[in-house]
């Protein structure tokens, strides 16, 4: 199947249009229609799909089907690549030699929930994880527990040999 991008330089170049023809019919730049078909961006919304099909001589409602599945894709392809992403991190924290299958097992779960009360610390779980520490299994709560624990103590450690240094000299 064709993509939304391929669709509509396949019927430009049939009706002898350039890139900027079909822009300035459209009232977008040239640049807008070459990232569409080269499908860089998202298709339009449909008001402009409407407006590049007439100038295409297309059918609307056929053009913004093909825009709507090409959009799902897209969609199912950010998803697809977060999970993956998501994997990727629990498994490098699970294979990091600080975390190496063992949490600390002296650290009860209301205190590993205590943790994640801090505006920072929630912060920080939503960035590494890309979702609410409520949203976390109570194992992926003490990874990165472990691992902010870890990443603060490595800071006072440099931060006590910056101090250390005598830069006077």
């Amino acid at each position: 199947m064709k993509t939304f991008g391929e669709i509509l330089k396949t019927q430009r170049q049939k009706l002898g249009l350039t890139q900027k023809q079909l822009a300035n019919a459209i009232g977008m730049s040239d640049a807008y229609i070459c990232s569409l078909e080269s499908d860089k961006k998202s298709p339009p919304p449909y008001y402009t799909v409407s407006a590049i099909a007439d100038v295409l001589k297309m059918d609307t409602e056929q053009l913004w089907k093909v825009a709507v599945k090409h959009r799902e894709r897209q969609a199912i392809e950010r998803v697809r690549k977060k999970v993956t992403s998501r994997k990727r991190i629990m498994e490098r924290l699970m294979n990091d030699n600080v975390l190496n299958g063992s949490h600390d097992v002296s650290i009860t779960d209301n205190q590993v929930n205590d943790f994640f009360t801090r505006p920072e610390i929630r912060m920080s779980a939503v960035g590494l994880f890309r979702k609410q520490p409520e949203d976390m299994t109570m194992e992926e709560k003490r990874y990165v527990y472990q691992a902010i624990n870890k990443v603060i103590e490595f800071v006072d450690r440099s931060e006590k040999t910056y101090d250390n240094l005598n830069l006077d000299e």
